[in-house]
């Protein structure tokens, strides 16, 4: 690779790096290999295994900042949003401690599988079925009026995720 740089040189190594247990080495070869991707097709791939790969590390805010780079590449890319939305329910236990707890994080998961089905027809299954899962945990209506909450309220939720929602209330 240091002799004649290339994707695929970039690409190889990060593989490579990958197999042996080596992420943050396999991550920085994948990064390089999409800086130097010559279509953005290439580069959307990479993006996305990146974040696929901080996922499986349970590396959620760089899941979410690698599929935002995939994002900017292809805007329609539900595959994307899932990523990210996967991201933000999994860190409801540690980023659950608003007024909402864990429901507050809930929503913003199933306002990115909401996006990821209204431009990407072809993961539409998938993102119902994280909406029907996740949807289940919204905040109840009697705790949030009694922390002064109403529906479709504006609620952020802190933590790393930092996004604001509408608030609305499971059954």
């Amino acid at each position: 690779f240091k002799l004649e740089p290339s994707t695929d040189a970039a690409l190889s190594l990060a593989k490579a790096f990958g197999k042996q247990g080596d992420d943050s080495k396999a991550a920085a070869y994948y990064t390089k290999a999409a800086d130097m991707a010559t279509t953005p097709e290439a580069k959307y791939d990479i993006w996305i295994k990146l974040a696929k790969t901080a996922k499986n590390n349970k590396e959620f805010s760089t899941v979410r900042d690698y599929a935002r780079k995939a994002l900017a590449i292809n805007p329609s890319s539900g595959e994307a949003y899932i990523l990210i939305g996967d991201a933000y329910a999994a860190s409801a236990t540690s980023c659950g401690s608003g007024d909402l707890g864990r429901a507050g994080v809930y929503l913003v998961a199933v306002d990115k599988y909401a996006k990821a089905k209204s431009v990407d027809a072809s993961v539409s299954e998938e993102a119902q079925s994280k909406i029907n899962k996740y949807s289940a945990y919204f905040p109840n209506k009697e705790e949030a009026f009694f922390k002064g909450i109403n529906a479709g309220a504006v609620y952020t939720v802190g933590c790393w995720i930092g996004e604001s929602t509408t608030v609305r209330f499971g059954s």
